[in-house]
């Protein structure tokens, strides 16, 4: 943050000093690039018929030609609307006509100067701040440049005539003094500097006003001597002058004796600079020199330090003179070009100007080749150099860091033989070819003094050489040993699979022989296949990047292993595809066969149907051998077969089907599960489960059962059987999983169509203890007590719930409510009969049993228990609504059942007739009026109200509930003219 501000500052201070107009454009670009990060900065000019490009500057100002801008074309919008502009992407902004390759830009005009612009590559470049800095910026660029062209401007002040009014409007602080010290004239730029308003300051003695008390005296006495004429005035000299706020200031002053006519002293005249700032920035500069000169001692790298424009070295660091070979004496003065090969000397001057343009690092001429450093001894280096320029004051230098990469490149150049080496390792044809390529690739790159490649024994466990060399290593220490189980180092670093690098390996725990020659050790493992040890007779011989390499290449060396063995094993897999082809295929017919049993399924009338279409169709397949399907008995606790297909179904006569045997049939294990189950073998543990016997006695090698389960009640189980083993693969076990969704889809549908049907129903009776019932938590939360008057299904899958509150406070049911994540929303429809309206989003008991065709007849709730009462169809299984129930909620019970016939007379008919005629929707809107009161005189909701709930206009709710009237009272006068007739009654004859 320090160093942003002091560039800052000091490109400030080179504008407002910049001796010429064009010197100041310079330096306007500068300064805004070190406010706003950008990648060119750009001043036009006014220029009578238009603007012009200045000046710019920016990393890729050299990248734009001299003849065109970044943008122009967004500089001329700008000065002719004299609005600062923003652009995020000039490519989709079409307020410019831009062409070219910078997409971000922000201009600011500069009053009729001209504009300044900033460029940048990216889009969104420049965000909000950045915009208000720019403009900020532009209005005191222009303030400068209108008081340097004021300044300059010859025809400015032409009514000025007196040397008293030119010294008033002077951009300088001018004092004069009488013969006694007294200010005789001071002019506004004094008066400014010091704090004074016009004529704060004449007449005042100008030693106790403006001057410091330590320095008063000794001033006051120079200033008697020259006015006695026994000493001349100082021509130029600084001192410290004190401000009507008790600030010091430091002033440049230049001084003059004025005289009379006749030549005697009348007082002195002084022109004055206010340098305080510069002063300022002058210790800083000095404080800056020391940091960078201690930063520059305290680096370990050599660093050399130019001048940007000569390239001549001004100052190293003990590092550089040690890289050098040289003292500090002998290598400042000289230029950069010598730090390099001297044959070269006009590429590495090339090389010195672009990196002055472009700073960064850089290891690597134009042309690809390294760059080289000279030692003073005439050694070339490879090096990798990253600069700095530095502006010191009105220097500029290049801070350049010079890395020695020698070992560096040398690891590039190994990690390209082994990129190199990498094909040869995949085109191997074995796992043998791989080992010899591991070595003779490890010599080559590492010259190591030897290299092994071990391979595990499968059988005994032990890690055999495979492949090593070169051939001097065997004369040396003689064939590599074997390693058997847990011996060795290289033995753990198998089992351990992780690198193990010594610098002497003498020294190491567990090592196979403590005299062997071998004194540096790499042991590297290869995967499951074995280690690569790489070794050496001198200590310590590698560092971490030779440990990189070997890790890089065993890497490399265990994919090719994976691939050798893939080649190997690849004749084993195809036979096995050709395998798995034809069991596709096999699932391919079963599949075509599953779709006639789907259409079957579909076009059966009951369940029955059903049922004996799924197996037969399934044994006329010619894949399955029988098939037969089952139900839960609640009274016995076993399965009851309900169809089948095949010719042997004496074999369910001869198994257990009860429940009680949790290993027994599979069929059984899937009606105690919920989850398919399938056997492989049925010859397999004959001993242990009685049913595999007989199914072999029949044929029967591999079975599959299905659970028919719909909205996770068990409505049956599907079992089919295979005359072949592993018969039901994964592909088919799918195909049948579904199937059995089907089937059991299909026959609830049924059901519940057959439920509308009947004339008589089971009604069950339950208390609800369980937590998670919310009718039960909204009592014992609220002390109400909660009865059920309707549910309308909506079309969202939501249901409007009707509750009366009893013996409380319907307030406190909304407070519940409305804190249930379950229930979208809860209102009071009529405070009278306290009924609330509650949206339920989750499902919930009614809509649960719904789904099974099982209709809710009451709930109601107190704090003891949540009382439900259900009516289910004889086609419905009574233990499937027991278990709907027990499942939603475990502490639940069953405490009454009973028979009930339903009407069979016309109002039962009539009322059917009139619901199936009405479309979902007027259903809907239909009941939501009824239990809203909106039917009642006088009506407790409005049509507008409940359009609003449904989200449709007045006039649509309205057009709903005439189609449900009309649709109400056609059914009824139709039925009951039909009823007239049947009866013999009609109207009188006329």
């Amino acid at each position: 943050m320090t160093d942003g501000r002091e560039t800052t500052a000091a490109a400030r201070t080179r504008f407002e000093t910049a001796p010429s107009l064009t010197a100041a454009y310079r330096e306007a670009v500068g300064l805004g690039r070190s406010l706003i990060d950008c990648d060119v900065c750009e001043l036009f000019v006014e220029r009578g018929d238009g603007i012009g490009r200045e000046t710019r500057t920016g990393p890729e100002a050299a990248d734009v030609p001299s003849e065109r801008s970044a943008g122009r074309a967004v500089a001329e919008h700008v000065y002719r609307t004299g609005e600062p502009l923003r652009i995020d992407d000039a490519r989709r902004d079409d307020r410019v006509d831009h062409e070219g390759d910078y997409r971000s830009f922000l201009a600011v005009p500069l009053r009729s100067r001209g504009v300044v612009q900033f460029a940048g590559r990216n889009a969104d470049a420049f965000d909000d701040r950045a915009f208000g800095v720019a403009v900020a910026f532009g209005s005191y660029v222009a303030h400068e440049l209108d008081q340097r062209m004021d300044d300059h401007d010859g025809t400015r002040d032409l009514s000025i005539t007196s040397a008293e009014e030119l010294l008033e409007r002077a951009n300088v602080i001018v004092v004069a003094l009488d013969r006694d010290g007294r200010i005789a004239f001071s002019n506004r730029e004094a008066r400014r500097t010091l704090g004074y308003d016009d004529g704060g300051l004449v007449g005042r003695d100008w030693f106790d006003t403006c001057l410091p008390a330590g320095c008063r005296e000794a001033v006051r006495d120079v200033f008697a001597q020259v006015m006695a004429e026994e000493a001349d005035p100082v021509e130029r000299y600084e001192n410290r002058v004190v401000t009507a706020a008790g600030d010091e200031r430091v002033v440049e002053w230049h001084s003059t004796v004025l005289r009379d006519a006749e030549g005697a002293v009348t007082g002195i005249l002084s022109f004055g600079l206010d340098v305080t700032d510069r002063e300022e920035r002058e210790r800083a500069l000095t404080a800056t020199w020391k940091r960078y000169r201690t930063l520059l001692q305290a680096a370990p790298d050599p660093i050399f330090v130019a001048d940007a424009e000569t390239g001549e070295i001004a100052e190293v660091n003990e590092a550089a003179e040690a890289f050098r070979g040289q003292p500090r004496e002998e290598i400042v003065g000289l230029p950069q070009t010598a730090l390099h090969p001297e044959e070269e000397a006009e590429r590495y001057r090339d090389l010195f100007q672009r990196h002055v343009s472009e700073g960064g690092t850089k290891r690597r001429l134009p042309d690809g080749s390294p760059i080289y450093a000279v030692r003073g001894e005439g050694d070339r280096v490879p090096v990798e150099i990253s600069v700095e320029t530095i502006e010191l004051g009105s220097e500029t230098v290049i801070y350049g860091v010079f890395r020695d990469i020698s070992d560096q490149l040398a690891y590039e150049r190994a990690l390209t033989g082994i990129n190199e080496a990498t094909r040869d390792l995949f085109e191997s044809e074995g796992p043998a070819d791989v080992a010899d390529g591991v070595v003779e690739t490890v010599t080559e790159i590492l010259d190591p003094t030897g290299a092994v490649v071990y391979f595990v024994d499968e059988d005994g466990g032990a890690l055999r050489p495979v492949a090593y060399g070169p051939s001097e290593a065997v004369d040396l220490i003689g064939d590599p040993p074997v390693f058997e189980p847990a011996e060795g180092v290289a033995w753990r670093v198998f089992v351990d699979g992780e690198t193990a690098a010594f610098d002497d390996v003498r020294a190491a725990e567990n090592v196979y022989n403590p005299e062997t020659p071998i004194r540096s050790e790499i042991i590297v493992p290869l995967g499951e296949y074995g280690v690569l040890i790489v070794g050496h007779t001198e200590t310590a011989a590698f560092d971490d990047r030779t440990v990189d390499l070997v890790e890089i290449l065993a890497a490399t060396a265990t994919v090719a292993l994976e691939r050798a063995e893939h080649e190997q094993h690849l004749e084993r897999h195809t036979q096995q595809l050709e395998r798995r082809t034809k069991q596709l295929e096999l699932v391919e017919a079963i599949n075509a066969r599953i779709r006639d049993v789907a259409r079957a399924v579909v076009q059966s009338t009951t369940r029955g149907e059903v049922e004996q279409a799924v197996c037969a169709e399934l044994v006329e397949s010619g894949a399955f051998a029988f098939a037969w399907i089952g139900s839960v008995d609640p009274v016995d606790d076993r399965l009851d077969v309900r169809a089948w297909a095949g010719d042997a179904q004496e074999y369910l006569d001869r198994v257990s089907l009860s429940l009680d045997d949790a290993n027994g049939e599979p069929a059984v294990q899937t009606a105690l599960s919920k989850d398919s189950t399938v056997v492989r073998n049925t010859a397999a543990s004959m001993a242990r489960e009685s049913w595999r016997s007989e199914a072999v006695r029949r044929d029967f090698h591999s079975v599959m059962s299905v659970p028919l389960v719909y909205q996770r009640s068990l409505l049956g189980v599907l079992t089919i059987y295979s005359a072949t083993q592993s018969a039901f693969s994964g592909v088919l076990q799918s195909v049948l999983t579904e199937l059995g969704e089907l089937i059991a889809h299909s026959v609830t549908a049924i059901e519940r169509k057959q439920a509308l049907l009947a004339n008589h129903a089971t009604e069950l009776d339950f208390e609800i203890r369980d937590r998670s019932c919310l009718f039960l938590r909204f009592t014992r939360e609220t002390g109400c007590a909660l009865e059920l008057e309707g549910i309308v299904p909506q079309s969202d899958d939501s249901s409007l719930v009707f509750v009366s509150v009893r013996n409380g406070s319907a307030e406190q049911l909304l407070e519940a409510a409305e804190a249930a994540s379950a229930i979208a929303s809860a209102r009071l429809i009529d405070a009278d009969e306290s009924l609330v309206q509650l949206r339920f989003v989750d499902s919930f008991i009614a809509s649960v049993l719904a789904d099974q065709g099982i209709a809710v007849r009451n709930i109601s709730a107190d704090d003891a228990a949540c009382r439900v009462t259900v009516a289910v169809p004889p086609t419905c299984d009574i233990r499937r609504a027991v278990d709907v129930v027990s499942t939603a909620y475990p502490n639940s019970e069953l405490v009454a059942k009973r028979e009930r016939t339903l009407s069979t007379g016309g109002a039962r008919s009539l009322t059917q007739q009139t619901l199936e005629k009405l479309t979902p929707r007027q259903r809907e809107v239909l009941e939501v009026a009824y239990h809203r009161g909106y039917f009642d005189s006088p009506k407790k909701t409005t049509g507008e109200e409940l359009a609003a709930e449904f989200g449709f206009s007045p006039s649509a709710f309205h057009r709903h509930i005439r189609a449900a009237e009309r649709t109400l009272f056609d059914t009824i006068f139709k039925n009951e003219t039909a009823v007239s007739r049947e009866g013999g009654r009609g109207p009188p004859p006329e």
